[in-house]
């Protein structure tokens, strides 16, 4: 592996998480945006215009680039693993969005030809590097609440127009947003899930898909798991309590800022950050500054292609307990 000390990166797919790593590859010392691809024209051309980089139609015409070292996959989730496969053969090292993908086949030939390239894989699990989520994995490593009993997560988006789209005959709710849930039940537990079981429906928007679910799961070491997944009208929802045999820890939400308002009607105090790119800023900074230090360093990336994998057979467990009615084994996925 070439020694390198200025990251040239690609970015895949501009939508608003494309952006977000555009922008961090275009300000993040050790890294340079070098070219930026959308199916989208319009998109492409933006990005292209506002980092002053060359902008392409796709994956494919960006990976031709000379300098790109590393690539950046934003794109809808069902393209994820097409993506991995183009840049792994042409030897970039590659950071994506989750999910891998949410069919299970596809991830395993991502991933076998990532090994062979003996690229770098890092899956975009972004909340592994918020402080509070640390702070909190730091305390269950300290054995501050003793051995956990339970853990209950927390993640509602705000109230949106429309509910999580469809991903083929897949939720997105499952495949976008609870897939982080269940990597971070694997992070704080250091343990796999073997059973998911949901209970969900369209209670926000009522149409066919999915908006909100309640997820209960069983980790191989015991540990069970909650999670409440859906969109909150008070803005962007991220909470999780960890009980144990010695006590609990938990985390409750960031606000806008520390001011308070009070009058006869009661006290008033700003809510939560609206979405992720608000509440999450700083994480994705982490993200990018790792994912640069593992490519320099030639060493594993803290989240790989394996995690990456787990999450997405928990959200197909999802799927599959809400299509027939009951609890589903993570061994049952193939």
């Amino acid at each position: 592996m070439r020694d390198i000390r200025e990251v040239g990166i690609g970015v895949v797919g501009l939508g608003s998480m494309g952006r977000i790593h555009a922008g961090l590859a275009a300000a993040t010392r050790g890294a340079r945006l070098v070219a930026v691809a959308d199916v989208n024209e319009a998109a492409a051309q933006t990005a292209g215009d506002e980092f002053g980089v060359p902008h392409f139609l796709s994956g494919g015409e960006l990976l031709k680039v000379s300098g790109v070292d590393a690539v950046i996959i934003a794109t809808p989730a069902e393209t994820h693993a097409d993506i991995l496969v183009a840049a792994a053969s042409a030897g970039n090292h590659i950071l994506c969005e989750k999910p891998l993908d949410c069919r299970l086949d596809h991830i395993d030939e991502a991933l076998s030809d990532v090994a062979a390239a003996k690229v770098h894989l890092q899956v975009g699990f972004n909340r592994r590097f918020d402080r509070n989520f640390l702070a909190v994995k730091e305390e269950v490593d300290a054995s501050r609440v003793g051995d956990i009993i339970s853990i209950h997560i927390v993640s509602r988006d705000p109230l949106l127009p429309e509910p999580p789209r469809t991903i083929g005959d897949m939720s997105g709710l499952f495949f976008d947003t609870t897939v982080h849930d269940f990597d971070m039940l694997r992070f704080l537990t250091g343990s796999e899930i073997v059973i998911v079981d949901v209970q969900a429906a369209s209670a926000v928007h009522r149409q066919a898909e999915i908006d909100t679910a309640v997820i209960l799961v069983r980790m191989a070491n015991g540990v069970i798991g909650t999670i409440d997944n859906g969109q909150a009208a008070h803005g962007y929802d991220q909470r999780v309590e960890v009980f144990g045999t010695k006590g609990a820890i938990s985390m409750g939400n960031e606000i806008v800022s520390t001011t308070s308002f009070v009058d006869q009607s009661g006290s008033h105090r700003p809510g939560p950050p609206y979405f992720y790119p608000q509440r999450y800023g700083e994480s994705y900074a982490r993200q990018m500054e790792s994912f640069l230090g593992c490519i320099r360093d030639g060493v594993a990336p803290l989240l790989s292609g394996a995690d990456g994998r787990a999450a997405s057979v928990a959200a197909l467990a999802a799927q599959r307990s809400v299509d027939e009615g009951r609890p589903v084994r993570t061994s049952e996925i193939r």
